[in-house]
C-alpha cells in the first residue's frame, strides 16, 4: 500500500488492485442510466475534470470514465450541478478537517 497526503488528509491505497477492479467494469454509472442528467454528464465527462484532478485519479489507479454513480442536483444559474463517486482500494488514515479543491497539491509519501 502507498500513502498519499492530499491537503490535510492521509490515505493509504493500492493502485494495482484499483486498476484491476476498474478493468472489470464495462462502463460508468452515467453510461448505464438513460435519464437526461446522466446522459448530459456522460457527454460532458471529457471536459469537466481538471488536469490536477485527473492526475490524482491516475495516481490512485481510478478510471475517471467509470464513476460508480453520477448525480444531477439541478441547475445553478447557467450551469448544472453534479456530484458522484469514484472509488479506490485503500483506506483513509487521517480524515482531515474540510473539503478540498482540485487545486490541492498531493504528494506520495
Amino acid at each position: 500500500m502507498t500513502e498519499l497526503r492530499i491537503g490535510d488528509q492521509l490515505i493509504r491505497f493500492n493502485r494495482e488492485t484499483t486498476i484491476s477492479a476498474y478493468s472489470q467494469i464495462q462502463q460508468g454509472g452515467a453510461d448505464r442510466c438513460d435519464c437526461s442528467g446522466c446522459r448530459n454528464f456522460a457527454l460532458q465527462r471529457n471536459s469537466i475534470y481538471s488536469t490536477d484532478f485527473r492526475d490524482l485519479l491516475n495516481t490512485l489507479g481510478i478510471d475517471w470514465t467509470k464513476e460508480g454513480e453520477a448525480v444531477h442536483y439541478g441547475p445553478k444559474g447557467d450551469l448544472h450541478f453534479y456530484g458522484g463517486w469514484l472509488y479506490f482500494v485503500g483506506e483513509v488514515v487521517e480524515a482531515g478537517r474540510g473539503w478540498l479543491t482540485c487545486r490541492t497539491v498531493f504528494s506520495t509519501l
